[in-house]
Parts: structure tokens; C-alpha cells; sequence
């Protein structure tokens, strides 16, 4: 029969039994089938309504309360699940072994047993308060598990065990023990004054303890034995109140409450740790703090030092994780045990820049102070102070007589000059202290103005004009002087000289001097060259100024004097010779005349380029020795272009080469004679009367009709005729009967007569 009466079989399993300090009973596992009749208490304690009011076992899922407080003495299992899926609500009662102190208050049992969960729950004189054998997934929450004979609460076998938000405390031995688990949870326990350690892992797998605290005990906080890992234990208070947040494999630590002092300029992170290895390959992953490391506080040095009458760095691993704030290292010795890091000088110069403002080069010395100090958390000791960078003359550092050391937070002040005696402009250099500290050298950056006017022309030293055509001044060429310097420029006078100082000249907007130029400012004058005749003219352009280091700034002007002009062509006419018309035919002759000149090297030759009259190209003649060029070209109709108006184009060039062509005038050609026709009356016309008007068109393409005769078989008679229109008209009378002839001609304005009709 079970707890509620019913026959069933049972499940018989090797335990060792904790209570007999360490003789193991043993039960071979068999599975029997046997009729077990239970205590009266026993049945009478656990209720089918879930309600506990006496020690029991529970063979079946569901949730349970206990009705009040629970006390007896008697049964070795005084609350013991024997199945899945139940929860033991122990709503703020307690279960009193009083003198039973053989027996397990409460009791997960069984490798088929998951998924059990005890809470609100006050466990007092046993020999475990809490006890799971092989079952899974077992939840101890709100559990105070107190005066345990033995160990408080006991885990062995199984998996996914949780203590949480519970207290362990008084136990006669360890607070937690547990032996061949894994993926047991430590959560917001207090394990305190036990008279063993306070956590006991044996053979124990992935641990995770968070918010704990272990104080008080008699031996070790926590002990990892076995091939036993914490992988995280996170907030574990140990005695002392100091917090630890680490992982670790067979492993012991507790707090050490005595530390011994630390070495020299070494910062500690975390408590001071006792611990020792429990096997070969023990290790311990300590977490640290990185947020309240300080200036001067290395982390990239610290390491796991080990105390053992002196301070070491601790042998075998030693790795530090600066991205998660971890060291790992190997356990290979019992002794005292802190992570620490290097402490360093750490040296800062104030202000961070230092300017001297503006200072005449004549000026005396302006001084200004440099700080340095040392705020880092060992002695600085300053070796060099001084200026460096590309104008460090310009800037004074007293040197240091011997070396300067600066304990934390000490400073010291030093002088720094300036006093530029050469250089002008802005000034930069750096003041440096040189120290033996790890850090960078303490810097401040030094700045400084040093004025003085500087004067400087942006044309160049030389100034070419190039040919200029003489007589004629040449375009302006622009010179531009610039003040650089830092004080006003006084320009008090410029002049040229020179052999051909006369033949240059200031524009005329005048000569640039005097002038004063603020800095930065400029002038812009121009000079001209007018070479009064050919080859080279030079001076030389002087500028006085009142820069104390400089000459008078003097430019080269040079130019050339040169004919770059051509001959100049005046008063041209072409005409007819014989009448002086612009109309000509073959044989008449042309009389072409101009005006020629050259100023400088002289008029070489003047012609005319008559091919349209069939003459080519005929020279004009000088025969008066002034200006005026003349010549006569007879037109050859022959070698002439065809009838129309022709340009006459002369041609001048000068001794230098320059050429100018420029038309004579238009002249007409023309060796046609003029067309003329009889339009009334037709052939063979018949009259009838005395009278007869006779009437036809005349016309000429370029000179133009002069003249049209009439026949009537008596002689030539000039007749009317309308240039305008192109016709002509005669009028016969008296005219006797018969047949009558006509003729008609015309004659143009070259004497062209046209053939009778």
C-alpha cells in the first residue's frame, strides 16, 4: 500500500546514505512488488485535497500546502516526492525534526522525478533539511533550510537543481552539497554559519551562482572538487561583504580577512581571495571592474598575484580579457590570491596651448607659466623640459638642474619665454616635459606673433615690355607691392634711372610713392616704356621702404625700341588718264597715285597690282622726293580680266618689312561696243503717207551709250535716244514712193561704234 492506502510496486536504487559519516549502506536495485503498509501518521498526513498536515510521501502530480507547522521525529522521509510534476507550498510553515536527526525534512527521490517544486518553506533538525537523490528539474525557492545535523541541503545525481531566493544556516556541516550533477543554480541564497564549507561541489557540472552570499562558515566558501566548474558566479558575497564575480574548475576559495598589504604602487581589483587547487588542472577566472579603474591605473597589466610571505605575479596562465574585464589564470597552490594592476605616473601640462599674443621684435622677453602634474597614481619623475618645432628659438625654457620628481597629485610650475629677435609672423613651437613614466611626454602648444613690416613685389625682379613701337607708349605693365609683414609698410619714395631711365615712366596715375601700407595690404602702380628710337632701352626701378633687414628693392625695366608698324597709305586715286574718269578700254592709261609714309625706318617700296588691265604689278615712283607715289599702267585688253570693275590694290612695306595693302580705287574696263536694234518698222513694211517714225533699244553694259546715228541713204545723223530707258527713235518725212533702206549704229563712252544693222 502507499501514503493513501493503494498497492503498488516500488523502486528499490543504490543510495549512499550520507548519515552514517561516510559508511555507505547499499541496496542492490530490484524492482519488487511488495504490499508496504505506512505508519497511521504517514497516511494520515498528506490528503487527496493537496492539504499536508504530517510527514508523507507524495506519489502523485499536483500542488500541495502544508495546513500548519509540521512536527515529528519518527519517519526517515518526512515530506518525500516520489513522482513528476508537483509542487509543495509550504505557505510559511515549518517541518521540526525536533530530535530526529537521522531523518531528510524534504525530498525529491527517484531518477524519474522532474519538474518538483518546494517553497515558502521553513526546514529545521534533521540531517538534511533538503535532499534530492537522482530527480531533475527540482526548485527550492523561499526555502530556509536550518540545524541540520549533516549538511543542509543535498543534491546527488539528477540535473537542473535551483536554490533560490533561500537561506541555508546552522548546518553541521556543508550549507549546499553536491555530488555527480549538473546545471545546478545558486540564486539569491545565504548560506551562513555552517559548520563545513558553504558550498560543497563534487563532480558537479555548469554552476551558476548569482546574488549569493557564504559567510561564516568554518572551512571554504565554496569547494569545486571532482572535475567540478562554476561557469558563472556573478555578485558572490563572501565574507567581509566583498563582492567576487567569477568562474572556476576544482577550485576552494574563501575570503581572506586579513590581507596582507599589497606591493608597491599596485591597485587592487576585488577582495583578497584564500583559495588552492583541487587538481592538477584547476583554474579561476576572476571578473573585475574596468569602470572604476583610475588614470595612472594600468588594466592591461593586471594579472592574478599570489601571496605567499611575498606578493608574486602567479605562475602557469595568466590571461586578461580587457573586452569582458576577466583575468584566467591556472590555481597550482594554496595561498592568497588578488588581481592586480600596475600603477603609473601620469603627466599633464596645463594649459593645453599657451598664447603669447603679438610682440614687437624689439620688445623685451614676454614670459608666461607652464604646469605640469602628475595625475597618475605613482611618482613622476621629470628629466627634460624645453621648446621644440620649427620655430623653437623663438620660445625660452629654463633647464632643469637635475631630475624633478612629482608624487600623485603634486605639480609644478615652469617659465617659458618668448622672445623672437629674427623671425617674424606667426610662431609655433611646443613646450615639452620630458619624464621615466610610460605615458606621453607632457606637451603644451606654444604660439606667438612677432610683427615687423616686410615688403614684397609679386611682379618679379624684371620687368619686359617687349617691342614697343617707337614713339608710341607701350601698354601698361602692372607692379604690385604688398606689405607681409606684420607692422605698417612706409613706401617714402620710388624712382627710375638708369642710361635709358627717360625712355620708362609711371602711368599716368602717377608715382606709387609715398604710400603706407597697413599689413596685408598693397599698391598696384604701372609703368610705361616710350622709345623715342630703335634697340634696347633699360633702367632700373628703385622702391625705398622701412624694413630694417632688407635693401631698397630695385626691378630691371627693360623693352625694345622697334618699327612694328607698316608704312601708312594716304589720298589714293586711280583714273583715266586722257579725261580722268573711272572708265577705260583697251590702250588708255591709268594714272594711280597715293600718299606714303613711314616714320621710322622709312617707306622701301610702293606698287599696284594692275593684272586686271592686263599690266601685273607696276611700281610707283618717288619723282618728287616728298610723300606722294605715282605711276601710269596702259591697259592691255589683251591680258586683261574680263570687262567690269576692277580694285586696284597698292602695296607699301617699310625697311623693317611691315606691309600695308590698301585699294587705290574701282576703274571700269570696257572693249565692248554698245548693242543696238530697229524695232518699228518690220521688214518690208508699206506706208501709207509721207511720214515714217523708225524706233528701237540701244544699250551699253559699263561705259554706257554716247551716241546713236541714223542712215536714210543720205548720211549719218545723230539721232535722240534715252539712256534711261535704252531706246532710240527718227522721224523721216516727205518720204517719195518707192522701197526705202535704213541703218542704225551706236557708239559708247570709250568710242566703241557698233557694227550698222
Amino acid at each position: 500500500m502507499d501514503v493513501l492506502g493503494r498497492s503498488a510496486p516500488i523502486e528499490v536504487v543504490a543510495v549512499t546514505d550520507r548519515r552514517r559519516d561516510g559508511v555507505a549502506l547499499v541496496l542492490v536495485g530490484v524492482l519488487l512488488a511488495v504490499a508496504l503498509t505506512t505508519g497511521p501518521a504517514a497516511a494520515a498526513g498528506v490528503h487527496a485535497n493537496g492539504t499536508i498536515t504530517d510527514c508523507g510521501t507524495i506519489d502523485q502530480p499536483g500542488g500541495y500546502e502544508l495546513a500548519g507547522n509540521v512536527t515529528n521525529s519518527s519517519d526517515d522521509y518526512c515530506l518525500q516526492v516520489a513522482t513528476s510534476n508537483v509542487t509543495i507550498d509550504g505557505n510559511g510553515h515549518t517541518v521540526d525534526g525536533v530530535d530526529d536527526l537521522t531523518g531528510y525534512g524534504v525530498s525529491a527521490v527517484g531518477s524519474s522525478v522532474s519538474n518538483v517544486t518546494v517553497r515558502n518553506l521553513t526546514v529545521t533538525n534533521f540531517y538534511h533539511a533538503g535532499t534530492v537523490e537522482k530527480a531533475s528539474d527540482v526548485t527550492f525557492r523561499n526555502l530556509t533550510a536550518t540545524a541540520s545535523r549533516d549538511h543542509g541541503v543535498v543534491i546527488d545525481g539528477g540535473s537542473g537543481v535551483r536554490v533560490t531566493d533561500s537561506a541555508v544556516d546552522g548546518s553541521g556541516s556543508a550549507g549546499v552539497f553536491a555530488v555527480n550533477t549538473a546545471n545546478l543554480s545558486l540564486r539569491n541564497a545565504t548560506v551562513t554559519d555552517n559548520a563545513g564549507r558553504g558550498v560543497s561541489l563534487d563532480a558537479v557540472r555548469n554552476v551558476t551562482i548569482q546574488d549569493t552570499l557564504t559567510a561564516n562558515n568554518s572551512r571554504w566558501a565554496m569547494t569545486a572538487t571532482n572535475g567540478s566548474t562554476v561557469s558563472s558566479a556573478t555578485n558572490y558575497t563572501l565574507t567581509g561583504g566583498q563582492s567576487v564575480d567569477f568562474s572556476a574548475h576544482d577550485v576552494s576559495l574563501r575570503a581572506n580577512e586579513t590581507p596582507p598589504a599589497l606591493p608597491a604602487w599596485k591597485h587592487q581589483l576585488g577582495p583578497v581571495l584564500n583559495a588552492t587547487n583541487e587538481s592538477a588542472g584547476a583554474w579561476l577566472e576572476l571578473g573585475y571592474d574596468g569602470s572604476s579603474l583610475l588614470p595612472g591605473h594600468d588594466e592591461g597589466s593586471t594579472t592574478l598575484w599570489r601571496y605567499e610571505g611575498n606578493w608574486s605575479i602567479n605562475g602557469g596562465s595568466n590571461a586578461i580579457d580587457t573586452v569582458n574585464d576577466t583575468v584566467n589564470a591556472s590555481i597550482d597552490a594554496a595561498g592568497s590570491y588578488a588581481l592586480l594592476a600596475d600603477e603609473e605616473p601620469i603627466a599633464n601640462a596645463t594649459p593645453a596651448s599657451l598664447d603669447f599674443g603679438t610682440v614687437h621684435m624689439t620688445d623685451p622677453a614676454t614670459t608666461r607659466a607652464v604646469t605640469v602634474a602628475n595625475d597618475g597614481q605613482a611618482p613622476l619623475t621629470v628629466v627634460v623640459v624645453g621648446a621644440t618645432g620649427e620655430n623653437a628659438s623663438a620660445f625660452y625654457v629654463p633647464p632643469l638642474i637635475g631630475n624633478l620628481t612629482l608624487q600623485p597629485g603634486e605639480n609644478a610650475s615652469f617659465d617659458v619665454e618668448f622672445d623672437p629677435t629674427t623671425e617674424r609672423g606667426q610662431l609655433n613651437a611646443t613646450f615639452v616635459a620630458a619624464h621615466d613614466g610610460s605615458s606621453e611626454f607632457a606637451n603644451v602648444s606654444l604660439t606667438g606673433r612677432s610683427v615687423a613690416p616686410n615688403v614684397n613685389v609679386t611682379t618679379g625682379p624684371t620687368v619686359d615690355f617687349g617691342e614697343v613701337h617707337v614713339g608710341t607708349p607701350s601698354r601698361g605693365r602692372t607692379i604690385v607691392v604688398e606689405n607681409n609683414g606684420s607692422a605698417p609698410l612706409d613706401l617714402p619714395d620710388a624712382t627710375i634711372t638708369g642710361e635709358n631711365a627717360t625712355a620708362f615712366d609711371f602711368h599716368t596715375d602717377g608715382d606709387p610713392t609715398p604710400h603706407l601700407l597697413a599689413p596685408g595690404d598693397q599698391v598696384a602702380f604701372e609703368v610705361e616704356l616710350l622709345p623715342a628710337s630703335l634697340g634696347t632701352k633699360s633702367a632700373t626701378l628703385e622702391i625705398a621702404h622701412n624694413v630694417s633687414n632688407r635693401a631698397t628693392v630695385t626691378l630691371t625695366l627693360r623693352g625694345t625700341g622697334a618699327d612694328l608698324r607698316p608704312p601708312q597709305i594716304a589720298n589714293l586715286s586711280a583714273v583715266d588718264a586722257t579725261d580722268g574718269d573711272g572708265i577705260v578700254t583697251d590702250g588708255d592709261a591709268i594714272t594711280i597715285g597715293a600718299n606714303v609714309s613711314d616714320g621710322v625706318t622709312g617707306v622701301s617700296d610702293v606698287s599696284v597690282n594692275a593684272s586686271a588691265f592686263g599690266a601685273g604689278t607696276v611700281t610707283l615712283s618717288n619723282g618728287s622726293s616728298g610723300e606722294f607715289y605715282d605711276a601710269t599702267v596702259v591697259v592691255d585688253a589683251a591680258n586683261a580680266s574680263a570687262d567690269g570693275v576692277h580694285q586696284l590694290d597698292v602695296n607699301a612695306s617699310d625697311a623693317a618689312g611691315n606691309a600695308n595693302d590698301t585699294a587705290a580705287g574701282s576703274v571700269t574696263l570696257d572693249t565692248t561696243a554698245p548693242s543696238v536694234s530697229i524695232t518699228t518698222p518690220m521688214e518690208g513694211y508699206a506706208l501709207n503717207g509721207s511720214n515714217l517714225t523708225v524706233t528701237g533699244t540701244v544699250s551699253d553694259q559699263f561705259a554706257g551709250v554716247q551716241s546713236v546715228a541714223f542712215d536714210d541713204g543720205t548720211g549719218w545723223t545723230d539721232v535722240g535716244f534715252d539712256r534711261g530707258a535704252g531706246t532710240w527713235n527718227a522721224t523721216i518725212t516727205n518720204l517719195s514712193a518707192g522701197a526705202h533702206t535704213y541703218r542704225v549704229r551706236a557708239t559708247d563712252d570709250v568710242s566703241h561704234v557698233s557694227a550698222p544693222i
